[in-house]
């Protein structure tokens, strides 16, 4: 199983299930530095990350990472020429539970 936290776009189970039909989703959140104009800014010390970005706990059964990356590249979604993967924490909203889950910036 592979966890992914989507914000913006990706957050629509519409495209998500165009990714992969067998998933499991939950209301999730994250903290980050800085989020404008839907650029994410995470900062390493996990102090000054205040700022709340609401989004979408995935996580992907029966596929791998690099398809599940092709997948996302052929929906066409994004406006930048080069993404990032960056791996961090989200927080389920309905418990709070915490997973490590990859955030494309």
């Amino acid at each position: 199983m592979i966890e992914f936290f989507f914000y913006n776009n990706l957050k629509n189970e519409e495209l998500i299930k165009k990714i992969n039909q067998q998933y499991m989703i939950q209301d999730s959140y994250i903290y980050v530095k800085d989020y404008q104009n839907n650029n994410i800014m995470i900062d390493t010390n996990h102090n000054d990350n205040k700022q709340k970005i609401t989004g979408k706990y995935v996580c992907f059964l029966n596929i791998t990472f690099d398809e599940i990356l092709k997948k996302i590249n052929e929906l066409n979604i994004g406006t930048k020429e080069k993404y990032h993967i960056h791996q961090t924490y989200c927080y389920l909203e309905n418990n709070d539970e915490q997973k490590y889950v990859y955030l494309i910036i």
